[in-house]
């Protein structure tokens, strides 16, 4: 009896792993074989990818109602991706605290 629930859940756990591997797992690797060829659109893909890694944790928490200190780890992972990214491209102001000038009307 056991050995069938198991067996149920394994095959049922199988297409969602694939799916996994494909979307986040390929969005990362896309990112880093764009990162390794130093193309321009890296950092967009960069982007793209801890989006998607976020996404993904976000819906799972959402269907599963279940967390777990692992799902904090890789959102935060992916929070660190995009802000880096984002970042590299170029959307720090400089200098950092610098005011716009007041229109004189």
């Amino acid at each position: 009896m056991a050995s069938s629930v198991f067996a149920a859940a394994d095959s049922a756990r199988r297409p969602s792993c694939a799916v996994l591997g494909v979307v986040v797992g390929g969005a990362q690797a896309l990112a880093l074989v764009a990162h390794h060829g130093r193309y321009a659109l890296a950092p967009g893909l960069h982007a793209a990818a801890g989006l998607v890694m976020m996404s993904w944790i976000f819906i799972e928490i959402s269907l599963l109602l279940v967390w777990s200190p692992l799902h904090g780890l890789y959102f935060a992972t992916g929070l660190v991706q995009v802000v880096s990214a984002v970042l590299a491209l170029g959307a720090w102001p400089r200098p950092f605290l610098a005011r716009e000038p007041r229109d004189p009307r």
